[in-house]
C-alpha cells in the first residue's frame, strides 16, 4: 500500500538490521506474547516506516525524508485487493469481475494487458465466495486429481 505496511505481503531485506526492526514497536515483547490481536503488521509496524501517514501531500513526503526507515523503503499500491476500501487505480469503485492466471501472468477482464503481482483474496472471500453454493465433494476430488 502507499501509506501502510501490507500485512498480507511485505518484503523486507534479509539483513541483521531489518530482521530486528520489529523491536522498535513499543512494548513489542508484551504484545507478541499475549493472546489479544494487535494488528501489529499494519499498525505498529507501519508507524516505524511511515510517520504521520495521515498528513496531506506534500507534508507527508517531507516528513518521510527525515525517517531513515522510510527513505530506504518503497510503498506502492499493487491494486491486488479488489472490492476493498482502496479505490481502483483509475479512482473508481468499478473493480474487475474476472481474473485470469495464464502462463504465469495475472490479468483481469477490465484492464487489458496490465499485469498484477498477486491477488489478495480477503474481500473476495468475504463477498463473492461466501455467496457461492457449497461445492460438490466429488467435483472437487475430480478437479484435485486431474492434470494441470
Amino acid at each position: 500500500h502507499e501509506r501502510r505496511v501490507a500485512g498480507h505481503l511485505c518484503l523486507i531485506r534479509n539483513s541483521a538490521r531489518a530482521r530486528e526492526v520489529f523491536k522498535l514497536i513499543k512494548h513489542w515483547k508484551e504484545r507478541f506474547t499475549d493472546d489479544r490481536h494487535h494488528a501489529l503488521d499494519e499498525g505498529a509496524f507501519s508507524r516505524i516506516f511511515l510517520w504521520r501517514k495521515n498528513f496531506p501531500e506534500p507534508l507527508f513526503t517531507l516528513v518521510g525524508k527525515f525517517n531513515p526507515w522510510r527513505r530506504r523503503s518503497e510503498f506502492t499500491e499493487a491494486f491486488s485487493t479488489p472490492g476493498g476500501c482502496i479505490k481502483w487505480h483509475d479512482g473508481s469503485e468499478n473493480f474487475p469481475l474476472r481474473w485470469y492466471w495464464r502462463n504465469g501472468r495475472l490479468t483481469n477482464d477490465r484492464d487489458g494487458d496490465r499485469l498484477f503481482p498477486y491477488f489478495h483474496f480477503v474481500c473476495w472471500k468475504r463477498n463473492e465466495w461466501s455467496a457461492l453454493p457449497e461445492p460438490d465433494p466429488a467435483g472437487i476430488q475430480r478437479l484435485a486429481t486431474s492434470p494441470a
